[in-house]
């Protein structure tokens, strides 16, 4: 959903030359804070050192 509002609240692309850096910035910062909750949910809650089935 992140994504999809910092595509359209953010159009860079559309901006003028003196602004468009900045709203750029911005636009990279929640990208990259959108990728790094997505690497923080991807890793799960660590590694398990218990073996799933005992001592096997």
């Amino acid at each position: 959903m992140s994504g999809i509002s910092t595509y359209y609240f953010y159009d860079f692309w559309n901006q003028p030359a003196p602004g468009n850096a900045q709203v750029l910035v911005d636009a990279l910062k929640n990208l990259a804070i959108i990728g790094a909750l997505f690497m923080i949910a991807g890793d799960g809650r660590g590694k398990n050192v218990e073996a799933a089935y005992g001592d096997v």
